[in-house]
């Protein structure tokens, strides 16, 4: 009897410490180019974390920002560590562009000056289009502002360029607009969501993971 006691008080003390370091880590991140800026968003009490970014290079910052080599799917991985001895990782992908242009070399072009007025340029119709939760694993609200009321067309296309979704194709008054995005039975991977507004598209990347 003595020994049964002993055996289910060893368990409950092992559960009870596990349940205690009990974390999940979590994360966004924002693209510029090469440069990415990833956010910590572990829930739970954790201690200390290490950052992989997938190109050899690693971190202990709590939100790091990170300048990869070259543009393409880079797998980093989120490791968090509880005081009591735990871990827990996270592992995801992020696709990095080469914005950096060009400069052209070569003489000067003489400047012409003329009487006619500049043509107008275009206003910027859409503004702060993004999503919430990026990553997300079922489904994301992706949020938008129209300056002017427009004729919009929302899509989502594959890293191959493939039309997968298309979530509205309709009139907008000008102001702020949210539309929710169901992943179905679409695989893990990065896609673009891409705004249409007459002559011009607006870009943003999301992460199913």
């Amino acid at each position: 009897m003595k020994l049964v006691i002993t055996i289910i008080s060893i368990l409950f003390i092992s559960f009870t410490a596990q349940a205690e370091c009990e974390v999940s880590p979590k994360f966004s991140y924002k693209t510029k180019g090469l440069s990415v800026s990833f956010t910590n968003k572990t829930i739970g009490e954790f201690e200390t974390v290490s950052w992989n970014f997938g190109d050899g290079a690693t971190s202990t910052t709590l939100n790091p920002t990170h300048q990869y080599p070259t543009k393409g799917i880079y797998e980093f991985s989120l490791t968090v560590f509880t005081k009591e001895g735990c871990e827990s990782s996270f592992t995801g992908k992020v696709y990095v562009f080469n914005t950096t242009k060009k400069v052209k070399t070569g003489p000067k072009k003489p400047i012409v000056k003329t009487n006619s007025t500049p043509a107008p340029v275009a206003s910027k119709t859409v503004k702060n289009l993004g999503n919430y939760p990026n990553p997300f694993s079922t489904s994301t609200n992706i949020d938008f502002e129209l300056t002017t009321a427009s004729d919009v067309q929302v899509n989502v296309y594959s890293m191959s360029g493939k039309l997968v979704r298309n979530l509205a194709n309709d009139s907008y008054t000008a102001g702020k607009h949210q539309l929710n995005f169901d992943r179905g039975d679409l695989p893990t991977g990065i896609y673009t969501v891409q705004i249409t507004t007459g002559d011009y598209n607006y870009s943003h990347q999301l992460m199913i993971h």
